[in-house]
């Protein structure tokens, strides 16, 4: 509850900085109807819940909020990870932003000096594998040329 004397633009705006996620409002109309508005940050979508609905409204906005974001949120990595075949593209892809996937020849101490090349001509780090999937090498190191062991993300640290 906001008691303050500030605006209602002002509170909106002061809750939306510290990151409240769904907004209800209730004026002297809303309490005459039995009613609340809520207002989704995500889309700034408002819907009318009647009173005995909040609780319920409240917590369908929440769980609909939580499933968009996660999207968005997928959205986005998917949209930061590149994929590159030699060293020419892997430069490239590195200039876009975000993880380029390669196939190198081992993350055990044999891909070290294939790492360090990466990391001298393109200022660019191994940085690992994914964990939540299983990737499948089918080719070759795109440094060396010897039979791919990993799949292996690279990017640059800022």
């Amino acid at each position: 509850m906001d008691y303050s004397e500030n605006s209602a633009g002002w509170k909106f705006n002061h809750w939306e900085m510290r990151g409240v996620p769904i907004r209800i409002e209730v004026g002297p109309r809303d309490m005459d109807n039995r009613q609340a508005i809520l207002v989704r940050r995500d889309t700034g979508q408002k819907s009318a819940v009647p009173e005995k609905e909040i609780y319920s409204a409240v917590k369908e906005a929440g769980e609909a909020l939580t499933h968009n974001l996660i999207k968005k949120a997928d959205s986005w990595f998917n949209s930061m990870m590149h994929e590159a075949r030699d060293l020419k593209e892997l430069e490239s892809q590195l200039e876009k932003g975000g993880f380029v996937r390669i196939e190198f020849c081992s993350r055990e101490a044999e891909g070290r000096k294939c790492a360090e090349k990466i990391k001298e001509k393109l200022h660019a780090e191994v940085r690992g594998t994914r964990a939540d999937i299983h990737e499948a090498p089918k080719g070759k190191c795109i440094v060396c040329g010897k039979k791919a062991q990993a799949v292996v993300y690279v990017g640059k640290q800022y």
